[in-house]
């Protein structure tokens, strides 16, 4: 029996049917040519649990897509969407990949209480809002943007990886809530200074490539090797403490 058949519910199958295009399929296991690649997965119970629409180019989030209730992953990359909607009844969702579309603001999000990985890299966004709720979150992605300010990230205390490369963002802050960063990618912005780093104490990469730093902060930065992190940041106490004394 192949997965399409595997699929429990009529309602589901019809749906799938739909989003996956079922006359360009190769042996009903995934669809892909030059243009696009499509592909699900079904659990041991029936229940499409996996979604993916590359190269579609879908302007927008399937509504129908919502109705899909045990989805786990939802991947909708190299797109034209431009808004985040129709994933409020997704509240099994532990992933959600939307990288390289035309998204420009973050929406939609605040009932995807599961939500641990959240790609929204290289999109037009300019702001980080929107994520609120998503106290689960280990992953997030938002490089290839517009952003400017670190803001917006208080409640991501479960967060471990954080990648805000080639933005425009100017200084180092809003990260003393997020305790548990490991990996923290900075490289190609505008930060002129290291700060902002207390509290860190788990973090072993620290990525500030690419950075008009002072020559001051230049032989505090230890470089973008995996576990220097910690010497940057001791490097930092040390002429905090300098300049405090």
């Amino acid at each position: 029996m192949d997965k399409f058949q595997r699929i429990k519910s009529p309602i589901e199958r019809k749906i799938i049917e739909k989003l996956i295009n079922f006359e360009r399929m190769d042996y009903n296991r995934y669809a892909f040519n030059k243009l696009f690649y499509n592909n699900f997965e079904v659990d041991e119970n029936g229940g499409v649990i996996k979604i993916e629409l590359y190269y579609n180019q879908n302007k927008e989030i399937p509504k129908i897509i919502e109705n899909l209730t045990q989805l786990q992953e939802v991947t909708l990359m190299f797109n034209k969407i431009t808004k985040i909607e129709n994933l409020q009844g997704l509240s099994r969702l532990q992933s959600l990949h939307l990288r390289h579309n035309q998204i420009t603001k973050i929406e939609g999000l605040d009932k995807l209480f599961q939500l641990e990985t959240l790609l929204l890299d290289e999109n037009q966004i300019n702001k980080i809002e929107g994520l609120g709720s998503l106290s689960k979150l280990k992953y997030l992605l938002l490089n290839d943007n517009q952003i400017s300010k670190i803001e917006g990230l208080e409640s991501l205390n479960q967060l471990w990886m954080l990648n805000l490369r080639n933005n425009q963002i100017k200084k180092i802050e809003g990260l003393k809530n997020l305790t548990k960063l490991i990996y923290l990618y900075l490289d190609n912005n505008q930060i002129k200074k290291i700060e902002g780093l207390e509290g860190l104490s788990k973090l072993s990469l620290l990525d500030l490539d690419g950075n008009p730093l002072t020559e001051e902060d230049k032989n505090i930065y230890k470089g973008s090797v995996d576990t220097w992190a910690q010497a940057t940041i001791k490097n930092l106490n040390e002429r905090e403490a300098q300049k405090n004394a």
